[in-house]
């Protein structure tokens, strides 16, 4: 079963790698899935879709990517969501209107960790962690 706790200690020590952004991809997967067979709390594919998009912001504040430089098959209002925390990562401000209600619930959510990511993951030297 999937543990947010270890996930999100995942994002803080890779920083969003590539290989993290393929792991949490992978759990997104599985968390469907779950919620879709085992009819787990819609929280937990919340805070799971939180850590992914936390982690495709990260990898494109590093780097120094345009926010448009997304992948096509994500749902518009998913970019929508890693757009408004790549201006949070950036320290930009401005509000960031979701129109669907468990998007703005994983919005809430990767918001709620924004400044630990900032400041472990942005505030490092250009040393690998």
């Amino acid at each position: 079963m999937l543990n947010i706790d270890e996930l999100v200690r995942g994002l803080m020590s890779s920083c969003g790698s590539g290989d993290f952004l393929e792991k949490v991809h992978s759990e997104v997967q599985n968390t469907i899935i779950d919620v879709a067979e085992l009819g787990i709390s819609n929280e937990e594919l919340v805070k799971v879709l939180g850590v992914y998009a936390l982690t495709q912001s990260l990898r494109l504040v590093k780097l120094n990517a345009a926010e448009q430089e997304l992948n096509d098959s994500l749902s518009g209002e998913f970019i929508n969501v890693i757009q408004c925390l790549v201006r949070a990562l950036r320290g930009l401000s401005g509000e960031c209107l979701i129109g669907n209600e468990l998007l703005r619930r994983v919005l809430q959510y990767a918001s709620s960790l924004i400044n630990e990511v900032k400041e472990h993951c942005l505030q490092l030297t250009s040393s690998p962690p």
